[in-house]
């Protein structure tokens, strides 16, 4: 996405931005051709959960590898469906109030419900392996797993953005339209990251640090973010 040499002043910035239509939405999906997108219902109904892929938006289903149908920001929360809405504001609301529950929840239990959401490669899960520190298994970051990762598709924290929190699992941006789209991010987390570029994982890898931020992803990494891991 555009790039710019903004001064970033924060995580707090991010809210209050206005946001365009991700253009990974379209482009990086389908090379550049728009494909429509699949409303398949009116409401999910309750406790149900969406596949990878799916989203609740405006009272129905999208297919986000398809389309973000004028939605300019989607969360994927570790509990339930994907969802996405009209502006950053109302997907931070959104989070807030999730991560509220999930507070509640998770008191006396390490691992919380999982959704359908998650894609996790074998190549890149086993070569995660070989690099990091030994894993703990799935839970929340430090006991907390209310926290959001947040990916912005231009710098300072501008156009679309996607919130993800499931953690010790391989997100593969592909299922949201967002692959080769990140320009910025926030780490709204007490757990490390793990970005990778190519599927195999035999690329670039990028080791963002609990609540870290960053107005600008770097030249190397500019639009070439693939898949992340939220390490526990």
């Amino acid at each position: 996405m555009k790039k710019s040499y903004l001064v970033a002043v924060g995580a707090s910035v991010a809210a209050a931005m206005a946001l365009a239509m991700p253009a990974g939405a379209t482009s990086h999906a389908s090379g550049g051709a728009a494909k429509s997108v699949a409303m398949v219902t009116s409401g999910t109904g309750a406790g149900t959960v969406l596949p990878a892929g799916e989203a609740e938006y405006d009272g129905k289903v999208i297919n986000l590898a398809q389309s973000w149908g004028g939605a300019t920001s989607c969360i994927v929360p570790t509990m339930g469906s994907a969802q996405c809405f009209d502006t950053q504001a109302e997907a931070k609301a959104a989070a807030n109030a999730i991560s509220a529950q999930e507070s509640a929840a998770q008191t006396g239990s390490s691992a919380l419900a999982r959704g359908a959401h998650r894609s996790t490669p074998a190549v890149a899960s086993a070569k995660l392996k070989a690099r990091t520190r030994t894993a703990h298994g799935n839970g929340p970051c430090n006991g907390d797993g209310s926290q959001f990762v947040w990916l912005y598709q231009n710098s300072n924290y501008g156009g679309g953005s996607l919130g993800l929190q499931d953690s010790d699992t391989w997100l593969n941006l592909a299922d949201y339209s967002f692959q080769n789209t990140t320009s910025s991010y926030i780490n709204a987390t007490a757990c490390e990251l793990y970005f990778i570029q190519t599927y195999d994982g035999t690329g670039p890898w990028m080791y963002p640090s609990p609540w870290q931020y960053q107005s600008y992803i770097g030249n190397a990494w500019n639009d070439k973010l693939t898949m992340v891991y939220i390490a526990y």
